[in-house]
């Protein structure tokens, strides 16, 4: 059912690929994330926290990327984190990366390893750009995931924007709970600024 939506967003934003410019490789985005950290029949969290993403473009088609997030529980069993850094290519409308990724968590397991993503960024129209993507990681002993989400980001000037997100991610092979997967969700809002 997810993988049939993601396909169908995807599907959606292909009649914007011939007139669309591509958006913007250089920004800074910081946002506030709530979501679930869930355990099927074991337990399920709220959570909240924050995240910060930057992208640099280091010509017409290759860039670097990093990405921060912490987020605290509801009820309170710790915090958790993850970073990543990574390199990518795109044109008009696609975009791929791959590079590193480590997370830690409340209930004890952390890990680092790769983590692999594609999708699309277009511009819907003057100043409003669609997002979606797919992809996958393995960080040890947090278990390897496969991840998969949308957002838009309306730009209010040449270089200040608000951005939205709306991500899920199934984790399997967590080491703290083994036998379980971990299905988390997160949506966030905020703030974008563009430098190019």
């Amino acid at each position: 059912m997810k993988t049939k939506f993601l396909a169908i967003a995807f599907l959606a934003l292909l009649p914007f690929a011939a007139s669309a410019d591509a958006p913007s490789y250089s920004y800074f985005d910081v946002s506030i994330q709530q979501g679930t950290f869930d355990v099927p029949a074991f337990f399920d969290f709220d959570t909240d926290g924050y995240a910060l993403k930057g992208s640099f473009a280091v010509n017409d088609n290759w860039y670097v990327q990093f990405d921060y997030t912490t987020m605290g529980t509801d009820p309170d069993i710790g915090d958790f984190s993850e970073y990543g850094l990574a390199a990518g290519w795109h044109n008009e409308m696609w975009f791929a990366r791959f590079g590193y990724a480590s997370a830690e968590e409340p209930l004890g397991s952390d890990g680092s390893g790769y983590l692999f993503d594609v999708g699309v960024r277009t511009m819907v129209s003057d100043g409003f750009e669609f997002n979606a993507h797919i992809g996958m990681s393995d960080q040890g002993d947090f278990g390897s995931a496969t991840f998969y989400g949308f957002g838009a980001v309306w730009s209010f000037s040449d270089s200040m924007g608000l951005s939205f997100n709306y991500d899920l991610r199934t984790v399997g092979d967590f080491a703290a709970i083994p036998g379980f997967d971990i299905d988390t969700t997160g949506y966030g809002l905020g703030l974008r600024f563009t430098f190019d």
